[in-house]
């Protein structure tokens, strides 16, 4: 049987050994190359383990300059403290609250005291939420006033105590209240805000109340709804709601505070002082009085004064005519403590003089803060009343 073809042969000695020879050469090789990689993986070990000891040992030393710091400024702080303590220990008087701050005196306590009763009577507040409440209404009769070619200009202003007194000469002349016949804005608390009313036709300005503002509005429309229908317009009785029914001639134009130390100490006095429009309180002159005491008879419980009025400088007649000052003491005198100079015109550019002697009173145990009013009011021109709304223009480009 022939199997030469099927069966295989016998491997020679020489063959196997040189496979045995190829494998284990293979074999070596591959452990070479592991060793070169486990010896690769122990430098970079050993290198790693070398970065984070360094990294160690700098951040130990960190924590130290750290807490050396800290202390340093726990130390510092600590003599500032007793600097601080000690001083106050200096400052302060013998007696101190329970808090450990010092105690106010008595003159402090009424200091403070008047301080906080005089911003609180400020009202700014109250006051702010009043002009947002009534700008539409404001804006309407604006906008009724220019569309119907009335020339009546309305705009917010602030009146604080007197301002509201209108000219003697037109309570004369009118018969109507000392304080202009609005009663919401005479029991209005004061200071309050109220309508300034330019009213170019009858070159004069006014104030309103809000209230009035509102009231003479609704009028307004009705005006406005059937001005362009006189059909419409004859069966309505509508009284014209952008003037008054006793129309003032004289415009309130400025403010002068006089205080009157000097007549409780019962010397003479001479002032010169700025005259500030209520409106704008920019300076519109300068007013020059005197105080002097009065030897005429008084009760016990008054003091009387007299009041030279000289004149006043910086007021041109192109603005205004027939000036008169008022004088009164706010929120004491009342119509009867009132008193009004001459009006005067025929000052062109040159001062407005007065020349006038007034004699007034002042309560003897009153506050000793008090001081005289000196009101101006004159016939104005439309110059003035453009200088104010050039006025208002300008503080809404500066808003």
């Amino acid at each position: 049987m022939d199997t030469a073809l099927t069966m295989p042969s016998t491997p020679k000695q020489g063959e196997v050994d040189e496979k045995m020879r190829e494998v284990r050469e293979e074999m070596q090789l591959q452990l070479d190359k592991q060793k070169e990689e486990y010896q690769d993986q122990l430098k970079s070990a050993e290198a790693a383990n070398v970065e984070v000891e360094e990294i160690k040992k700098e951040k130990t030393r960190m924590e130290e300059n750290l807490r050396e710091v800290k202390e340093d400024m726990l130390r510092q702080l600590e003599t500032q403290r007793k600097e601080f303590e000690e001083k106050l220990r200096l400052l302060a008087p013998p007696e101190s609250n329970p808090d450990g701050s010092p105690a106010l005196t008595e003159r402090e306590i009424a200091r403070a005291e008047r301080v906080v009763k005089h911003w609180k009577s400020r009202r700014c507040v109250r006051m702010t939420q009043a002009i947002l409440q009534a700008a539409s209404t404001l804006k309407e009769a604006q906008i009724i006033s220019h569309e119907i070619e009335e020339h009546v200009v309305f705009q917010f202003t602030i009146v604080d105590i007197g301002h509201n007194f209108c000219s003697s000469y037109d309570m004369v002349l009118n018969g109507i209240s000392g304080e202009g016949g609005d009663e919401e804005l005479e029991e209005a608390r004061k200071p309050c805000v109220a309508v300034r009313v330019i009213d170019y036709k009858n070159c004069v300005i006014h104030l309103w109340s809000l209230e009035k503002l509102k009231s003479r509005v609704r009028v307004m429309r009705q005006m406005h709804q059937y001005i362009g229908r006189p059909d419409y317009l004859q069966h309505f009785r509508l009284d014209n709601p952008f003037i008054e029914t006793c129309m003032p001639q004289y415009s309130h134009i400025g403010d002068a505070e006089v205080p009157l130390a000097a007549v409780f100490e019962s010397r003479v006095q001479d002032f010169s002082l700025d005259v500030l429009s209520p409106y704008t309180f920019h300076i519109i002159g300068i007013i020059k009085l005197s105080l002097e005491p009065s030897s005429a008879r008084a009760p016990s419980s008054t003091l009387k004064f007299n009041v030279v009025m000289h004149g006043m400088a910086g007021f041109a007649e192109r603005e205004g005519t027939e000036v008169h000052a008022q004088l009164f003491l706010p929120g004491i005198s009342q119509d009867g403590g009132v008193t009004t100079t001459q009006m005067i015109s025929d000052f062109d550019e040159g001062p407005v003089r007065f020349e006038s002697v007034h004699s007034m009173s002042v309560p003897m145990f009153g506050p000793k803060d008090l001081s005289l009013r000196v009101a101006i009011f004159a016939k104005v021109t439309s110059m003035h009343l453009d200088k104010l709304l050039s006025w208002d223009d300008m503080r809404d480009d500066f808003i």
